[in-house]
């Protein structure tokens, strides 16, 4: 959400128990992180330090119901919702549901595309063709033309944890890929999107 922007700083621990588990497992776990669900909803995971004293708890409740319902008036019932809000020690974790990545986007002002490759490129974006493999492994020029229009694509400014609905084929450099379909951003370039192409 826009007043709790993701951070690249994720834990340790946190890795430990997400590696060989399911994508639907991330929201279990104590780190920021992205879920692109098989219908193209997605799961967002806030994880910040709360011992400021900044706000309490009901406050931040208000403010989080309050701009999704801004949100949602503008587009549509249903876009944006706070699953749940909790304090765990001296960090907040804020669970959030979006009806698809565009929603996603728009409601966090950052970018977050996925679709197959045909529709990214329709809406403008060039696949990057500086990848590598889940083990590191650069792309040669004949794996990037392999990629069909009907494989899917994530382009996204986010950090932290993302947990795609299929195996990652290709990943930009920088990410890391955790297990077949989660990969760990946050070591990626502040200024520059990751594409992660998905294996179907």
């Amino acid at each position: 959400m826009r007043t709790f922007r993701l951070v690249a700083a994720t834990s340790v621990v946190a890795m430990a128990m997400m590696t060989g588990c399911g994508s639907s497992n991330l929201t279990k776990t104590d780190a920021n992180s992205v879920t692109v669900k098989n219908d193209g909803s997605v799961v967002s995971v806030i994880f910040d330090d709360f011992s400021a004293g900044y706000y309490n708890l009901d406050e931040l409740k208000t403010m989080a119901d309050d701009e999704v319902n801004a949100y949602n008036a503008k587009n549509g019932e249903g876009k944006s919702e706070v699953s749940s809000i909790e304090l765990k020690d001296s960090n907040v974790k804020m669970i959030m549901k979006f009806a698809s990545a565009q929603d996603y986007s728009g409601f966090n002002s950052e970018q977050l595309l996925y679709g197959t490759v045909s529709e990214i490129k329709a809406s403008g974006i060039t696949i990057d063709s500086n990848l590598v493999d889940k083990d590191g492994v650069p792309a040669s020029t004949e794996d990037i033309a392999g990629i069909t229009d009907d494989q899917h694509v994530l382009v996204t400014a986010a950090k932290g944890l993302v947990a795609l609905p299929y195996s990652i084929k290709y990943i930009s450099k920088g990410a890391t890929v955790k297990s077949s379909q989660v990969a760990d951003l946050s070591q990626t370039a502040e200024d520059e999107p990751t594409y992660i192409v998905l294996g179907k």
